[in-house]
């Protein structure tokens, strides 16, 4: 963990991944095992509240997903990391489990 982002490693096991932080300020990136940032298929905006992530997998990769704290929505606050709830499925075929 550090001042600003947590990160969380993972290894695909499906072909599709939906996430969802919960928290004032927040913005969720996944990146590939190199740093890159893979797409993220939604192109909604995120909301007040937090952020939403899907993306494809390939299976047996290595993903981080990066939940970042913008310091400057929260200046009354200091720099100390903000709660978060984090939902994160991932998935085969079908429709996304996670509203």
């Amino acid at each position: 963990r550090g001042d600003d982002r947590d990160v969380f490693q993972f290894t695909a096991s499906s072909m599709n991944l939906s996430a969802v932080v919960h928290g004032r300020g927040l913005m969720i990136t996944a990146h590939d095992a190199d740093g890159n940032a893979l797409d993220n298929l939604v192109s909604r905006p995120p909301g007040a509240g937090g952020a939403r992530l899907e993306i494809d997998l390939v299976e047996g990769a290595e993903v981080f997903l990066v939940i970042s704290y913008n310091a400057d929505e929260h200046s009354d606050e200091g720099d100390r990391p903000q709660p978060f709830l984090l939902t994160a499925h991932q998935y085969d075929l079908g429709v996304d489990p996670i509203l």
